[in-house]
């Protein structure tokens, strides 16, 4: 609960609502009991986490293990292939242009699906946290369809095998 809500709940012995005296000093004598039964009432009421934070604490436990080289997919550089150049409107072959340099990440064929659209959803949440000028920096990355040749890690679970 917030302060004003407390404030607003706050009843003496007799039932009458207790409010402060604006007229006397904050630390005063006079807002003393005011000051203290708010600081009490938003103690108590504190202690109440919203279920999506504790979903979220939940999620980042379970994936904390899997956020190793070990389970991410492997990537290798490369150049633009010469056809790529052909569709960006390079397509003299007399004229020399630099090729821009790409990764090609490979499929992973023992990571379960479900993992796979975690990984993906993390990736996605991180592209749209970065600023434009990260974002700039970032080296392309496409999915060749390749099929990695990197061994199961030896604690992976079933959640993350296929």
């Amino acid at each position: 609960a917030n302060v004003r809500e407390v404030y607003k709940s706050l009843v003496g012995d007799d039932g009458a609502q207790i409010l402060w005296d604006f007229s006397k000093s904050f630390d005063g004598p006079e807002n003393k009991n005011v000051n203290q039964q708010i600081l009490a009432g938003v103690q108590s009421t504190g202690g109440v986490t919203p279920v999506s934070t504790i979903k979220a604490a939940e999620e980042k436990e379970r994936y904390t293990k899997y956020m190793t080289v070990d389970y991410m997919s492997s990537e290798q550089s490369m150049s633009e292939s010469e056809g790529e150049n052909a569709e960006n409107g390079y397509e003299s072959p007399d004229v020399e242009r630099p090729k821009k340099k790409v990764f090609s990440v490979s499929t992973l064929p023992w990571r379960s699906p479900e993992f796979t659209q975690v990984m993906h959803s993390l990736d996605r949440k991180l592209m749209q946290r970065r600023s434009a000028k990260a974002t700039n920096m970032l080296v392309e990355r496409h999915r060749s369809g390749i099929i990695s040749s990197r061994p199961t890690p030896d604690d992976a679970d079933a959640y993350a095998l296929a």
